[in-house]
């Protein structure tokens, strides 16, 4: 805001160019025009939020899994803020006027630990099972004893089904009971292994979808 004591433009008032003028008690004062389009440094748009909305009531909901998968040791940056940053920058896409998750593209962990080979998913009534198998090439006695940590979500309820089970890799199947009031909800299936150790895990892969099948009755 500006204040002019000698009027070298005679009376003037409203707006002029990018200025706008008034009159306040005999001093003629100039203001410049407000851009809307500005703010503060370091304030996210509203389309940089909703990505940030969307992940983040996603991930919430395998907080502990992914602080496993993300963890480095290196990293002064925490498991949290690397899947956050890996997801929203890969795996989130433009729909109509918001965007939507991309499954098959999420991530869960990041190593350098073998993953699944040939990794399934299975849907029998009341049954998901979830199979990979072990590379020939691979020393089998000793990745035999990894971890396998999967993750189940259920896309038409939003919500994720707990599946505390962690089968060893060499035992190359597991079967999740799918009871309850979900006959028809699509299923997304997700696995990662962790060294018996804890200290290494691998990327995780994306093993597919299906729709759940009840049992009969």
């Amino acid at each position: 805001m500006g204040k002019v004591t000698a009027r070298i433009m005679g009376n003037v008032s409203g707006k002029v160019g990018t200025i706008i003028w008034s009159k306040w008690k005999h001093v003629y004062i100039a203001k410049g025009l407000y851009n809307r389009k500005a703010r503060k440094e370091g304030t996210p748009s509203l389309p940089q939020v909703s990505r940030l909305s969307l992940m983040s009531g996603f991930l919430t909901k395998y907080s502990d899994l992914v602080s496993v998968g993300f963890y480095k040791k290196s990293n002064k940056n925490t498991p949290w803020a690397l899947a956050m940053k890996y997801n929203i920058a890969n795996a989130i896409e433009k729909e109509n006027n918001g965007y939507r998750i991309n499954y098959p593209k999420i991530k869960m962990s990041d190593g350098n630990l073998e993953g699944a080979w040939g990794g399934k998913i299975l849907f029998k009534p009341g049954q998901i099972t979830i199979s990979w198998q072990m590379s020939q090439l691979s020393n089998q006695k000793i990745i035999g004893k990894d971890k396998a940590q999967i993750m189940l979500y259920n896309e038409t309820r939003d919500r994720m089904i707990n599946y505390a089970v962690q089968p060893e890799r060499s035992e190359l199947e597991s079967t999740h009971n799918a009871v309850g009031p979900y006959s028809g909800d699509i299923i997304h299936a997700w696995i990662f292994f962790v060294s018996p150790d804890g200290k290494m895990v691998s990327n995780s892969d994306y093993i597919g979808s299906g729709i759940v099948i009840g049992q009969p009755t």
